[in-house]
């Protein structure tokens, strides 16, 4: 390569390829790519959730492949996905152990009042300030119900002293 075609300076776009296809973005956009806010939030109910990405999907009406694309960094482009996601992860950060939040996603689909299933209002419109308060109202319903199957799950699983007493932690 002679001079005049040696490349200088910092390019001034990226072709970045992910789960939502090939995009063209500026510098400031590549070198911020991956700090999005959903995908944070993706990143972070994936880590504290012992939950399939298919039944996360499935939570939000979308494809498995939609919700990669958005793990990858991917826009959502559902109405009110970016809403949805922040509210999810503010209900289950409001949960204080995995367990908790493992027993929250068994009943997401359980209809306890009658009304709705936190499903049903977690899909339903998020155009009004009273989102995130019907989400929490219905996390309360269904909150006694969580307790009682952690409780559950905690005498069912086994526990022994006798590795604690032989191996103490260091």
């Amino acid at each position: 390569m002679d001079a005049y075609t040696q490349p200088r300076g910092k390019p001034h776009v990226h072709l970045v390829v992910g789960g939502g296809g090939l995009k063209v973005t500026d510098q400031a956009g590549a070198e911020k790519f991956g700090d999005l806010p959903w995908k944070t939030d993706l990143d972070w109910i994936r880590e504290r959730s012992e939950v399939t990405v298919s039944r996360l999907a499935e939570l939000f009406g979308v494809t498995r492949k939609a919700f990669y694309g958005w793990v990858e960094g991917a826009n959502p482009r559902k109405g009110g996905s970016q809403v949805r996601i922040a509210a999810l992860r503010a209900v289950l950060a409001t949960l204080p152990s995995d367990l908790h939040r493992t027993a929250f996603f068994g009943l997401v689909d359980v209809n306890f009042t009658g009304d709705a299933s936190f499903r049903e209002v977690f899909q339903g419109p998020v155009d009004d300030a009273s989102y995130q308060d019907r989400l929490n109202a219905k996390l309360a319903e269904i909150n006694p119900e969580i307790e009682s199957t952690v409780k559950r799950l905690h005498r069912a699983s086994p526990s022994s002293r006798a590795f604690e007493s032989e191996y103490p932690s260091a």
